[in-house]
Formats: C-alpha cells, sequence, structure tokens
C-alpha cells in the first residue's frame, strides 16, 4: 500500500508565503515563481508513492517548514510500486525584437492600405507567424501554418453581414434589430470555426493543436450564458465567462492530448469583484474631479480649468485601460494555474500592476507616437506575458513523442474542412 503527503492549500499560521516559496522551490526542485503558484492551489499532491513511515516523516518536514499537508492513502489505480518521474520545468520566451517586427508591420499596414484592405489576411499570417516563430518552448519555436486565403474568405463573409446590418439599420430599426439577432445567432457557429481554424494551424514540433468544440454547447456557452448575465444585471457574467473560458480549453488539445479547465465559479467572482471595485472607484473619482471642476469655474478660481477638464476624458480612458489590464492578467493566471494537459500541468506569475503598467506606457507612447510605437509596444507585452508563463512535465521529449505516435497512427486530417478565420 503507498501513501501520498497532500498540500491543504494554506501556509501555517505565523508563516509568509514567501520564505514558504523559496523553501518549496528547494525542496521540489522547481522555480520560485512556481513555488508561489503551487501554494495558491486548493490541494495538490507533493509527495507520492511512499509507505507509510516515510509519508508521515515528509508530512513533518512539511508542516516544520509552514506548508500545511496531510497524509492520505493513494488511490486503488494508482501505482503502488513506482513513483511517477519528476516533473521538469520548462519556461516559455519571446526572443523577438521590436525593429525587427517594425519592418514585418509596416510592410503589412502600407500594403493593407494600397489593397483596401486585402491584403490583411496575408499581415495575419506574417505576423503571427513571427510572433509564433519567437516564442520559444525548450528551444523550439511555434509553428502558425494558416492559408491567408481562407483568412479573407472569412474577413469577406464577416464584412458582408456587417453591411447587411448597416443597409437594414438604415431602412428601418426594425429590420436592423431583426438583422442584429441573426448575427447573434451566427456569432457562436463563427465562434467555434474560428477556433478551430486557429488551432488547427498552430503547431509545436509539427504536431498541430486541435480544436472539437460542437455547436450545441457554443450556443450555450456564448449566447445563452451571457443572456442570462445581462437578464441577471451582472449577476451571473462571471458564471458566464468561466462557461466560455471551459468550453474553449476542454475542447482544445496538442495533438491526441486534450486539456481541462478545473477553476471553480468562486475564483472568477473574486475576479470580477476586484474589477467592479477598482471600475466603481474610478467613476467616483472622476465624478469627484468633475463637480470639483465646476464648482471652480463658478467662482472663476482658475483660467486652466478648461484644459483639466479636456484631459479628465483621457485620465478616465487610462483608467479603463488599468482596469481592464489588471482583469486580463487575473483571469488569466487563473486560467493557466487551473488547467492542465494529462502529467502537463500550467503556471502563471504575471503581475497584475506590472501588466497594466506595460500597457498603459505602451498606450502613451503609441498614442505620442502617432502609432508609430505599435510595433515595440506588440513586442514588449508579449515577452513580459511570456516570461511570466511557465509548465511542467515529466518529459517534453515523450510527451511530444507519444503525440506523434497516435497522430501518426490516426492519420492527419486535411486542412480543406478546417473552415474559416472569421477574426472572433
Amino acid at each position: 500500500m503507498s501513501f501520498q503527503v497532500v498540500y491543504l492549500g494554506h501556509v501555517g499560521i505565523n508563516f509568509q508565503h514567501t520564505v514558504v516559496a523559496d523553501w518549496l522551490a528547494q525542496e521540489l526542485g522547481i522555480h520560485r515563481r512556481q513555488a508561489l503558484v503551487m501554494l495558491k492551489q486548493p490541494r495538490l499532491v507533493m509527495k507520492k508513492g511512499l509507505s507509510e513511515t516515510e509519508a508521515r516523516e515528509e508530512s513533518a518536514r512539511f508542516w516544520e517548514q509552514g506548508v500545511v499537508v496531510e497524509v492520505e492513502e493513494m488511490p486503488a489505480t494508482a501505482s503502488e510500486d513506482q513513483q511517477a518521474p519528476p516533473a521538469q520545468s520548462l519556461f516559455l520566451e519571446f526572443q523577438g525584437k521590436g525593429s525587427e517586427y517594425f519592418r514585418i508591420w509596416i510592410v503589412n499596414l502600407a500594403l493593407t492600405i494600397v489593397t483596401l484592405g486585402i491584403y490583411s489576411a496575408w499581415a495575419k499570417v506574417r505576423r503571427k507567424s513571427y510572433f509564433y516563430g519567437n516564442t520559444r518552448l525548450g528551444g523550439e519555436g511555434f509553428e502558425y501554418l494558416a492559408d491567408p486565403k481562407k483568412i479573407l474568405k472569412g474577413r469577406l463573409i464577416a464584412v458582408g453581414l456587417l453591411a447587411v446590418y448597416q443597409v437594414a439599420l438604415h431602412f428601418h430599426p426594425v429590420a436592423g434589430g431583426i438583422v442584429f439577432l441573426g448575427l447573434a445567432v451566427f456569432y457562436p457557429w463563427a465562434m467555434v470555426k474560428s477556433l478551430a481554424f486557429n488551432a488547427r494551424n498552430s503547431a509545436f514540433r509539427n504536431i498541430r493543436f486541435n480544436f472539437n468544440g460542437r455547436y450545441g454547447p457554443a450556443y450555450v456557452a456564448f449566447l445563452l450564458w451571457p443572456f442570462l448575465g445581462s437578464l441577471t444585471l451582472g449577476i451571473l457574467w462571471p458564471m458566464a465567462y468561466r462557461r466560455q473560458k471551459k468550453f474553449i480549453v476542454d475542447h482544445l488539445s496538442y495533438g491526441t492530448q486534450p486539456f481541462t479547465l478545473n477553476a471553480a465559479n468562486k475564483d472568477f467572482y473574486k475576479i470580477f469583484f476586484h474589477t467592479f471595485l477598482v471600475g466603481i472607484l474610478g467613476i467616483v473619482v472622476y465624478g469627484i474631479l468633475m463637480a470639483m471642476i465646476d464648482s471652480a469655474s463658478k467662482s472663476m478660481m482658475s483660467q486652466n480649468l478648461p484644459n483639466i477638464r479636456i484631459a479628465l476624458p483621457f485620465l478616465m480612458a487610462l483608467v479603463s485601460v488599468f482596469t481592464y489590464s489588471c482583469f486580463t492578467a487575473q483571469t488569466s493566471n487563473l486560467v493557466f494555474n487551473t488547467s492542465h494537459g494529462g502529467d502537463t500541468r500550467f503556471y502563471s506569475t504575471l503581475p497584475a500592476l506590472g501588466y497594466a503598467w506595460v500597457v498603459i506606457s505602451n498606450t502613451i507612447l503609441t498614442a505620442l507616437t502617432l502609432g508609430l510605437f505599435h510595433p515595440w509596444a506588440s513586442v514588449r507585452a508579449w515577452r513580459y506575458r511570456m516570461s511570466h508563463l511557465s509548465l511542467s512535465t515529466p518529459s517534453l521529449d515523450a510527451f511530444v513523442s507519444a503525440q506523434a505516435e497516435q497522430v501518426s497512427a490516426l492519420g492527419s486530417e486535411t486542412t480543406d474542412i478546417m473552415g474559416f478565420d472569421f477574426g472572433l
């Protein structure tokens, strides 16, 4: 009979997370960032395949360092003779440069303008190929293999539908409303098509990703749940957002290895609540400043008030960017940290405030340079995100080899049935 040592989701009283994480990183031979993420998990197996005496001794050591654990019998289906090989930590890194991407971006922009937008499909392939190829895992880059013609076809369909909506709206509001409802029904179908197209045209070590989401669950996740969220004045929005993320992750796979999202509703409610508080605080501060300006203008206290009044909307826009950036960082961490593919787990430690600063400074510099800083901003933001993302797997080579064998046995899927990319 084998036993395992299970972390219960919190550290001991009077112990600091950072200190415990330092010890845990050294104990397990992992990076400190990964240890911090592990301590945020509600439950995690730290050691397994031990005898009862060994498990008790390990438990005592963990308790001494502030890691609250308990000893459990391993499930009957687990191997009683072997312990799983230790997982290796692999960090993603982005090796692209702003100056390199600027040359791609400026050509894409010029040709898109000259061709009245038609070249935008080829521009997307060039852009994603550059970012994928320079995103490295274990020393190897990713690939983006999409056919620009299929992207163009999807965009033409989307533009045509939007044109129909504008014409109907101009003709009569009721007609516009009917077309809008039709577009809403079309949206989940287009979402599945786009997700499948982008997944199947993304590859690592010559093995493609895949997305096999069905239309029925897509309509529930992207149409029914948002409707219920609006109907409840936003109360169910966190649940709706979780359903959408779970639909995407649970139907995504690398080769034949599916991924799974285990995030709970309460985790999303926490993030939405924090975002709501920041948004309300920004609105309150904006209202107070506007009231003070109105009061001062009536008493003729300052000649610079018109300039301040003009600057306030820009300040509010930056607050919105800050709020959205924090929301993006928190949800990204939650989705990655609660997702796994077999024995492969993901770890994201993207700091909300740090990422918000990157996005805000990028926005300001892009505006001041009339858009010319955009390539450097894109590279900077992507590099920052990748520098806080890692995964652990017993063996990346073995994992990739296993998927290669499975894909080879099943036969490669033709790209002619991949559908279109609607840019969703």
